[in-house]
């Protein structure tokens, strides 16, 4: 069994996958034969060199059987991607033991499946290929949808965007949750009131058990206040209090926004409290930039200084 997998030298998503490749290599073993073929690479006298330079940088995290294509010919780019309509890497091919391809995907878009599928013999191609249709098909209708929406987005017409909104939510009331924070963005921008009531609503109703609608709506709240003729910091800390709780107090970008209520409230101790806790939650985070941690000291910082 073998999975041959197509990428080049110059492709960022393609090195990024490498070494989810050699771990997948090594946990499959001798029962499965992973190969990265090199394609499409830039034609000079000098890419073979090129490829080799790169497999030899990337050392033990390209620990798999590597080979590159003819670069006048490109027959395995004719034979293998352009003949299965593939035309972005990396692509993944998983071939059975009988030498049909059985699958065709991004190489770290659960790989594991269809491999494990066809070492136990329960692999159904047919099957496979007809969820894979229509899920393109769903996922066309969707973005069908989604388009008048879409359009007054890039327009930036935020009065176009509420309309939009409403109009798909009115249609299709199970996407709210999907549209809720670009509509109260937009409201807030074009009617305070009423997106202050907006907020109120998504508080009391479909983000009362949400956090990532509660996240989003204290987010843009906040980042209108300074706009606003009278925000509600008691209604921002009301939203992010209830995030927090649901988030179990390990999102850290909710406990900023509580400090920033409670500072604005005249509240700088439980500001202090709530800042320090967000420093703590995104420190324990995973893949959290150390650039937003110093942003939140920072703002720690100017909480003690207010507190003198």
């Amino acid at each position: 069994m073998y999975v041959v997998e197509f990428w080049a030298t110059w492709c960022g998503p393609c090195k990024m996958s490498i070494p989810h490749l050699t771990e997948m290599a090594h946990k499959y073993g001798d029962k499965v034969t992973f190969v990265g073929v090199s394609v499409f690479e830039q034609k000079n006298a000098d890419y073979l060199a090129k490829i080799d330079s790169f497999v030899k940088d990337m050392g033990d995290k390209m620990d798999y059987h590597v080979a590159a294509d003819d670069e006048n010919k490109a027959v395995m780019a004719k034979t293998w991607m352009i003949a299965a309509a593939q035309n972005g890497i990396p692509t993944a091919f998983v071939v059975g033991p009988d030498g049909k391809i059985a699958w065709i995907g991004h190489p770290m878009n659960e790989m594991d499946k269809p491999i494990d599928g066809v070492l136990a013999g329960t692999w159904n191609m047919r099957a496979e290929s007809e969820r894979e249709s229509k899920a393109a098909e769903q996922a066309e209708k969707q973005q069908a949808m989604f388009m008048p929406l879409s359009k007054a987005m890039q327009a930036r017409d935020n009065k176009a965007i509420v309309v939009e909104a409403d109009k798909l939510v009115a249609a299709h009331p199970e996407v709210e949750m999907r549209v809720a924070s670009i509509k109260l963005s937009a409201l807030l921008q074009t009617d305070e009131d009423a997106g202050l009531a907006y907020a109120r609503k998504l508080f009391d109703g479909i983000g009362k058990n949400q956090y990532m609608i509660l996240l989003q709506a204290s987010q843009a709240l906040q980042s209108r206040a300074s706009q606003m003729k009278n925000p509600d910091y008691n209604l921002i800390l009301q939203i992010a209090q209830r995030g927090d709780e649901l988030a179990k107090h390990t999102h850290p970008t909710l406990l900023d926004t509580m400090a920033f209520a409670q500072s604005k409230l005249g509240q700088t101790d439980n500001a202090i409290d709530s800042e320090e806790k967000a420093i703590a939650a995104a420190q324990k985070m995973q893949g959290v930039p150390e650039s937003y941690i110093n942003v939140l000291k920072k703002h720690l910082e100017g909480y003690k200084t207010a507190k003198g």
